[in-house]
């Protein structure tokens, strides 16, 4: 039996022991009691381990998941439909060249195709394209088309592919410099919309842009993101690569006349054959006096005079600061007799009925029955004459 002075220290030791348990107790149950009855969604957890990188393989795994609905979504980020042009604000620059066509059988296929990372990746002339990476697993018809920077500087390349297959053409482009190797993707890469058309394709199209150094080769390569799958039309416009105008009136043209003379009424076609239009547009042709009535547009026109005429040609608009000189060259209408044939062919040996109008002063003839010789202008040697039997 122990001395009741121990007895009375243990039990104030066991009130102390109590009385610390009770101030930790009590709080949590009055903070229980005070959590909602209802359900709430719980909150994120924040976690603070460290974040490391994929690796090379983990990278291309994630690329190459095939996300539900991917033969009509326009990437591979599982993000929404979005084409990369708003169609509210047009693109205003001039269109350069315009490349049109369609992907199926016999075009060229390529085993993967370019990852998809959405339209806020599309490559611009601000900074340089950074290649996405592959995915899928084709085979993927493709076409490539070949372009150069005409000037000497480095340009601002816009490119714009659309389509009206709405049902089919899930189609993608993109620009290489110098060639395109279809079994190394990232080889020369330039730029691309980093986004496809889509299913169905929106009406403005996709459009990325890049810088295309000076007097460079551009390869534009248009390809399908669905393996096998076909678009019956695309069409893709390139525009920063014009030939810059040169702000110089045209020089005066040559003209020429085959043949100088011929009958009244007769077609004759005068074509330009020396001169340079510099910054005009086109030549523009004249009757009457260099700048007079205009009677056609191009490099050539085909008229029929009445009378021995004049006819004049010049270069005009485009950024030529004014209409550049005239050529002229005179047509001469000679009175001849003019052989018109019952049928436009005449086979060898046939008989054939022939009416002779006279375009000269008013005569009369005869002639014995049996064959003449008449001279046919054809596709035979020049010079050549052909004996044709006519009835009188």
């Amino acid at each position: 039996m122990q001395p009741k002075f121990t007895q009375r220290n243990l039990g104030f030791f066991g009130l102390r022991v109590f009385a610390i348990a009770m101030i930790f107790i009590l709080p949590a149950q009055f903070s229980y009691s005070q959590q909602p009855t209802r359900r709430e969604n719980p909150k994120p957890v924040v976690n603070k381990q460290e974040v490391k990188p994929l690796s090379k393989l983990q990278t291309e795994q994630q690329k190459n998941r095939i996300i539900a609905g991917s033969r009509t979504s326009d990437n591979d980020a599982g993000l929404p439909n979005k084409a990369t042009l708003d169609a509210t604000n047009p693109q205003t620059e001039a269109v350069c060249t315009t490349f049109n066509g369609s992907l199926g059988a016999g075009d060229q296929t390529m085993a993967l195709r370019m990852f998809r990372n959405g339209a806020a990746f599309a490559t611009t002339c601000a900074a340089a394209g950074v290649f996405p990476g592959t995915a899928g697993a084709g085979p993927y018809f493709y076409d490539k088309y070949t372009y150069i920077n005409p000037q000497a500087v480095t340009q601002c390349i816009t490119v714009n592919l659309k389509t009206t297959d709405i049902t089919d053409a899930n189609i993608q482009s993109a620009a290489y410099l110098g060639t395109f190797d279809p079994t190394n993707l990232a080889t020369n890469y330039l730029g691309d919309p980093a986004t496809s058309t889509g299913i169905p394709a929106a009406a403005a199209g996709i459009t990325f842009s890049f810088n295309a150094p000076g007097s460079a080769t551009i390869v534009f390569v248009v390809f399908h993101t669905n393996p096998g799958a076909v678009a019956s039309n695309y069409s893709i416009s390139i525009d920063g690569i014009c030939t810059p105008c040169v702000p110089a009136a045209a020089t005066a043209p040559t003209i020429s006349s085959v043949p100088s003379t011929t009958c009244a009424g007769s077609p004759i076609t005068l074509s330009v054959i020396g001169g340079s239009l510099n910054g005009a547009a086109d030549w523009k042709w004249y009757i009457g006096s260099c700048g007079g009535t205009l009677i056609g547009t191009g490099p050539s026109i085909t008229v029929s005079p009445v009378a021995t005429t004049t006819y004049y040609a010049r270069g005009e608009g485009g950024c030529a600061p004014a209409p550049g000189l005239c050529g002229s060259q005179v047509v001469t209408v000679t009175p001849c007799t003019c052989l018109t044939p019952d049928l436009a062919t005449i086979c060898s040996g046939s008989i054939q009925r022939i009416r002779i109008n006279g375009t000269g002063a008013a005569s009369s003839s005869s002639a014995a029955s049996g064959a003449i010789t008449v001279a046919i202008p054809d596709n035979s040697a020049v010079g050549a004459t052909h004996i044709i039997p006519v009835m009188l």
